[in-house]
């Protein structure tokens, strides 16, 4: 049987300390400068806990648990329960108060519930409704956590590293037409990437703005660059390139069809709005 810490240990001096505490006004706390422990203290408060229950709980003595009162300014009501009783139904497994303090402390650690749980062996969902109706401190980000708790003492969060800004490659006409001529010629992107220095994600985006067929016959892929196939010529007899009437960026196209835009401005906001303004232009002249 677990001993009880504030029942062993409540003396006239603690109940007096508690009745002087409960007649006076309730004060705004301050947020900064609160301990992890201190943070406990005012969460199970706010939550309608008693300071014998709270005493229990943090595995502290009465006597102890009013200094911490006085000096957070926090008001007592009453040592009466103020907590709704669960019915016995509803409860799968009552929490004991060995549970209650370790998932106390390992919350002021800033321990994840996933390993609280694997711990006390119950749900995660059991263990973060407890922490709330316990009234427990959220749990801390990273940076933050490590700034408040002598956990990790040796860790520097001033230098966080960075991610590497992204580079915006600026194409030229002549690097359009070698993807152009590389992809008709049944050349892998891996092995456009790697020819042009670039980055296989950067050719295959590319060659969708440039209208080139995605569907090539994979048999016939090929890593390194072979212009002289009779595959690679057949396929560069049915396309054609064409400068787009609207942005200047060459594309590739069937060489019977009639398109003038490429397929990056076709995408593109702009290119939607003149097509809905001349889609009701011509409903208008319809009409008339």
């Amino acid at each position: 049987m677990q001993p009880n810490f504030a029942r062993d240990n409540v003396t006239a001096l603690g109940r007096s300390m508690l009745a002087s505490v409960a007649s006076m006004p309730a004060a705004t706390i301050p947020a900064a400068g609160h301990t992890p422990r201190d943070k406990s203290i005012i969460g199970m408060m706010e939550k309608g806990h008693t300071p014998d229950a709270i005493a229990s709980f943090l595995k502290m003595l009465t006597i102890d648990l009013v200094s911490c009162l006085y000096r957070l300014d926090l008001h007592i009501p009453h040592n009466g329960s103020v907590r709704r009783k669960v019915r016995k139904n509803n409860a799968r497994s009552a929490w004991q108060l060995a549970e209650i303090r370790q998932l106390v402390e390992l919350r002021e650690q800033n321990v994840s519930s996933v390993v609280i749980a694997d711990k006390l062996g119950r749900s995660i969902g059991s263990v973060r409704y407890k922490a709330r109706w316990l009234g427990l401190p959220k749990l801390l980000s990273r940076g933050k956590h490590a700034a408040e708790l002598p956990l990790f003492p040796n860790l520097d969060t001033t230098n966080k590293p960075r991610r590497k800004p992204r580079i915006r490659l600026c194409w030229q006409e002549v690097h359009l037409r070698m993807v152009i001529d590389r992809w008709l010629a049944y050349q892998r992107h891996e092995g456009i990437a790697r020819d042009l220095g670039l980055t296989p994600a950067q050719v295959r985006s590319k060659t969708k703005n440039l209208g080139l067929p995605s569907d090539r016959n994979r048999k016939l892929l090929v890593m390194d660059y072979r212009p002289d196939t009779r595959n690679a010529a057949e396929l560069r007899g049915r396309y054609l390139i064409r400068t787009c009437v609207e942005t200047g960026q060459v594309f590739a196209t069937l060489r019977n069809g009639s398109q003038r835009t490429c397929p990056a401005y076709q995408a593109s906001r702009e290119h939607r709005h003149v097509s809905t303004y001349l889609g009701a232009y011509e409903a208008t002249l319809h009409a008339c």
